[in-house]
């Protein structure tokens, strides 16, 4: 109520305070005159997304003109749809882009912010060149996700574009277009699918920062180099070859046309990041990699990520073999990769040239039994390796022979399994 003992003439002005947040308030009387009347607040949330809003009504009475300010608040918690789409596949300009005869397939989900209840319908559309672009499904009756791809199929080499066409009755946006870029060239770099691998165990597991990575494909570099670094420096440009991740360039060790050993940059963050490769002007599309802060694995002897762990003993700097085992209290050398950032921040292509122990504490098993460890961090003279320094603890059941499981566990991660030998404990 809006009251005036003196008969005086009073006015009052609804404003909205959250930035964005439209007209939403108003009242139904905005001036009057006398003693008491009846000023009914009005609420319109047509076309405002799920949140919390807050604005004012100002009464300003005539005698004495002192304003009053009435605080109003507003929480939607249901209404119009409010639907954005996500996807990791997505270009900076918020687009898709494919590259090759057959590649992979993208996605891209519908997110709801606003009410729970809505419709939709996709429809993908080429610009030229046919019906060479797909999506599935074309409609739904809830959030989702939209799998898009390509058939080359017949396409001759050149560069296309169409796009995937979203309507949404009733929401916020109504409608929404994802722009799709195909280009097919007999130069363009393919990234095999499930192609970017952990390079100590060749699975295609998570990324960390500072790893050694290898990447797998096909026309990936016009042929084969091995990278040499200048002072310390790895280069990022192989060739005509260049890899980024998360739009980061990756220092590069080898390369030719089916395969790339490179680093990823210590600065990559998750939890996915983009891999692209880059022949020339001619880019790839792009591999979508999860991203951990730690992703541990040893170095094999044979080089495929399984057998037998390559571990040195300190002392004389030999393999530890089954003829060469190791003993209780020798200290050996554990080389592997994925031990994620180093004290200080790594530095993304530089050589160690000194001991640089990680950030995140690290721990070493000889079967269930923990080891000692004296060292986790760059190894030094290498690009990406890292080294544990470990005393043999006491392990009960190692025999002659016999391989003893070895595991590098930080916080909850764990490496895969590897062997070693150690010698019969003495009693």
């Amino acid at each position: 109520t809006a009251n005036d003992p003196a008969n005086a003439a009073w006015t009052i002005a609804p404003s909205v305070t959250t930035p964005r947040g439209g007209a939403w308030l108003n009242v139904s009387t905005r001036a009057g005159t006398g003693s008491l009347d009846t000023v009914i607040v009005l609420i319109n949330t047509a076309g405002l997304p799920v949140g919390s809003y807050s604005g004012a009504i100002t009464v300003t009475p005539g005698a004495p003109a002192v304003p009053i300010v009435l605080p109003v608040g507003l929480v939607i918690t249901s209404g119009a749809p409010n639907v954005s789409l996500s996807s990791p596949y997505f270009t900076g300009a918020g687009g898709l882009y494919f590259a090759g005869v057959s590649p992979p397939a993208q996605n891209f989900t519908l997110i709801n912010t606003g009410g729970s209840q809505f419709n939709w319908t996709a429809t993908a559309a080429a610009d030229s060149g046919g019906n060479w672009l797909l999506a599935s499904p074309k409609s739904g009756a809830a959030a989702a996700t939209v799998t898009v791809a390509v058939n080359g199929v017949g396409l001759t080499a050149g560069s296309y574009t169409g796009s995937v066409r979203l309507s949404i009755p009733g929401a916020v946006v109504p409608s929404l277009t994802v722009p799709v870029s195909y280009v097919i060239s007999p130069t363009t770099p393919i990234i095999a699918s499930s192609g970017v691998v952990h390079a100590a165990t060749f699975l295609n597991s998570a990324v960390s920062p500072g790893q050694l990575v290898t990447i797998f494909g096909s026309n990936l570099a016009n042929g084969v180099a091995t990278a040499t670094p200048a002072g310390n420096v790895f280069p990022t440009t192989l060739g005509v070859t260049s890899v980024t991740m998360g739009g980061f360039p990756c220092p590069l060790i080898y390369v030719s046309g089916t395969q790339i050993n490179l680093q990823a940059p210590f600065e990559v963050q998750g939890p996915t990041t983009q891999v692209i490769v880059k022949l020339g002007d001619v880019t790839s599309q792009a591999a979508v990699v999860n991203v951990e802060a730690v992703s541990p694995a040893m170095f094999s002897v044979d080089g495929a990520g399984s057998g037998v762990a390559t571990i040195l003993k300190n002392s004389d700097y030999t393999l530890v073999t089954a003829a060469n085992p190791a003993r209780r209290g020798d200290v050996l050398a554990i080389f592997c990769t994925g031990l994620g950032q180093l004290q200080g921040g790594g530095l993304t292509g530089i050589v160690a040239t000194e001991p640089v122990p990680v950030a995140a504490a690290v721990g070493v098993n000889f079967g269930t039994v923990a080891a000692p460890v004296r060292y986790a961090g760059a190894a030094i003279g290498f690009l990406g390796l890292y080294q544990i320094n470990v005393v043999v603890p006491a392990v009960s059941g190692s025999s002659a022979g016999g391989g003893t499981p070895v595991t590098i566990r930080i916080g909850s991660a764990a490496s895969p399994a590897l062997n070693t030998y150690l010698a019969p404990q003495q009693r």
